[in-house]
């Protein structure tokens, strides 16, 4: 996984790439919870992320309550279907913004 970062108007747009899964969702928490230091709106944008699992999963529902908690916005953007159907399964579809 590669993460690169973006500023635009008043929000923080994290650029990922590869898979998320197990192995580098802790790397993908720290880098959100690093941007909502900064700002409190993050958009994730997941074009070049081929699949998530569900630790994966865990980190988006946790980015999206700490953003919600400071009164900020989360949302990820480009998802391709698969990823769109694990967020959707895992129950978090309705929640977080595609």
């Amino acid at each position: 996984m590669r993460i690169t970062e973006s500023r635009e108007k008043q929000r923080i747009i994290l650029f990922v790439s590869g898979v998320v899964n197990q192995a580098v969702s802790t790397q993908l928490q720290s880098e959100i919870f690093r941007a909502l230091k900064v700002n409190k709106n993050i958009v994730l944008d997941f074009k070049e992320v081929e699949t998530i699992d569900d630790a994966g999963i865990v980190v988006l529902q946790a980015g999206m309550k700490a953003a919600s908690g400071n009164r900020g916005t989360f949302e990820l953007r480009s998802a391709n279907n698969i990823v769109k159907n694990a967020v959707r399964t895992a129950g978090i579809g309705r929640i977080i913004t595609f």
